[in-house]
């Protein structure tokens, strides 16, 4: 199975992309507050946001404030040859509360979409669609490397780190799985290499038979000041199923150029009757950038 998806998207304000490794950024936490990358920006993060906006203007030092506070949103368009409707695809609430200079909570509060054959006696407000998509304690360490711990809830911090992944996430995973485990991550990251580790259990409402646990990890190398290899490994048992996975990453910028590429190989084994199956997946994202406000994207995944 495989799709093409031509994107043209017109940004007011350069959201963070991996696609910066261009413009030389080789880690996430450097502009962001979670090290995986995406949603919330530490002050140096926004400054750099708004050098790169449509309206640049020279950035002002922004000082470290004791919480942020930020929107977020996606809403879908789909059309059949049965119905066309609209909706919200995502929409968040993300959040960063400083407990001390090295210790903060982070949280994302999403609304679910609205259930495409809800009954009307069945239908609820939003407000009863809201659920964490992350809830986590993050500390940094008091070492010389740039070293944190995460503890909390939120989707296995695998991948390219791409914040629309979701689709190539579960594609890989098992079907009706609750992608939201809670995890205990340590990362690490150096001018030439970034890595994590991490293990897990299952999300609170996840079911009994696909409560799944495991651990996993993930090296990236960076050999060139706008290249990045990496690796990532990840085993993970439950009532049900057992998979393992192993996987390449490429992050390469130049100029208004950039790729994003990903091969994994994952096998899985149903416990029941020990059939196993193994499955080659992959993604490519090139970007250009003609104009710093407009992206053009071509991203393909099979």
């Amino acid at each position: 199975m495989g799709g093409v998806l031509v994107v043209l998207l017109a940004i007011f304000k350069a959201w963070a992309h991996p696609t910066y490794i261009r413009l030389g950024y080789a880690s996430c936490t450097g502009c962001h507050v979670s090290s995986m990358g995406g949603g919330l920006l530490t002050p140096y993060g926004q400054g750099v946001s708004v050098s790169q906006s449509l309206w640049a203007e020279d950035p002002e030092e922004l000082p470290e404030k004791q919480y942020l506070l930020a929107f977020q949103g996606r809403v879908l368009h789909l059309r059949s040859e049965e119905e066309a409707r609209t909706f919200p695809m995502q929409l968040d609430v993300l959040g960063q509360l400083k407990l001390h200079p090295r210790a903060w909570l982070e949280a994302t509060l999403a609304v679910a979409p609205k259930p495409k054959d809800e009954a009307p006696e069945d239908e609820t407000p939003a407000y009863q669609r809201l659920y964490f998509r992350s809830l986590a304690a993050v500390w940094r360490l008091p070492t010389t490397l740039e070293q944190r711990l995460r503890l909390g809830l939120g989707i296995l911090p695998l991948g390219v780190g791409m914040v629309d992944h979701t689709v190539y996430t579960r594609a890989e995973n098992r079907l009706q799985v609750v992608d939201n485990p809670i995890a205990l991550t340590h990362f690490v990251s150096t001018k030439a290499f970034e890595a994590h580790h991490f293990v897990f259990v299952a999300h609170p409402r996840e079911s009994q038979a696909n409560a799944e646990h495991g651990a996993g990890a993930q090296l990236w190398w960076r050999p060139l000041a706008q290249l990045s290899l990496g690796g990532q490994g990840l085993a993970g048992e439950s009532q049900s199923i057992r998979r393992r996975l192993a996987g390449a990453l490429l992050k390469l910028g130049h100029g208004p150029w950039a790729l994003l590429a990903e091969v994994n190989r994952s096998w899985r084994e149903l416990v029941e009757d020990r059939s196993e199956f193994r499955q080659w997946t992959w993604l490519a994202e090139a970007s250009v950038f003609p104009w710093e406000p407009l992206r053009l994207y071509l991203q393909a995944q099979g």
